[in-house]
């Protein structure tokens, strides 16, 4: 369906965060991640710097959309997905997961996460700005991949910079599909919840 003749919007959704406690596997998990972080920060001198999610809320959060979903075969994609930590819980929750990050090493930490707690979870390193104009035969094969992930994700989880929620709410918007849901960590017990809508 040609995108001149559709409406996109994101429709807000009530959502509450949850601090409850967390499966043993979770914390096991968030425990494998700080130890592979600290020996990568040990071994080299240059790390990004990293402000991460509240783990706990985005099982939680994760955990309750993936209820109401209530479908087999969900996928997720994490926009921006630093070390691989919430994609990596969304795997242990049952979903097909994905982590979309800009630094290759990133990539490649959230992937040692997942072979050590056994997940096929998948890290692509690509950049949203890479998907600009929507031509995908002029795209790197990483960006194709992202790209593809994206639009066929049912749940998109992300923790923006402030100078980016704009941003990545209009990628969200142009490129999911109908009734994904996308779900934003903003510090605290903050969350956002909105679900695409495409309309013709």
């Amino acid at each position: 369906m040609s995108d001149s003749l559709t409406s996109r919007s994101l429709i807000p959704v009530p959502v509450i965060a949850c601090w409850d406690p967390v499966p043993a596997a979770v914390t096991d998990l968030i425990d494998q991640a700080q130890r592979i972080w600290d020996q990568r920060s040990a071994d080299e001198s240059r790390l990004v710097s990293l402000v991460n999610s509240n783990y706990y809320i985005a099982f939680h959060a994760i955990k309750q959309q993936i209820q109401e979903l209530n479908r087999p075969g969900l996928r997720l994609v994490e926009l921006g997905s630093g070390c691989g930590v919430v994609a990596n819980i969304a795997a242990l929750l049952g979903v097909e997961s994905s982590g979309i990050e800009i630094e290759p090493g990133l990539c490649e930490l959230s992937n040692q996460l997942a072979t050590a707690c056994k997940l096929s979870t998948k890290f692509i390193p690509c950049s949203y700005r890479d998907w600009e104009g929507g031509q995908t035969s002029e795209m790197s094969a990483a960006a194709r991949k992202g790209l593809s992930a994206l639009r066929e994700a049912d749940l998109i989880y992300g923790y923006p910079w402030p100078s980016e929620q704009t941003y990545l709410a209009s990628v969200v918007k142009q490129h999911c599909k109908h009734g994904a849901r996308y779900l934003t960590y903003h510090g605290g017990s903050r969350l956002q919840l909105r679900r695409v809508s495409v309309a013709i």
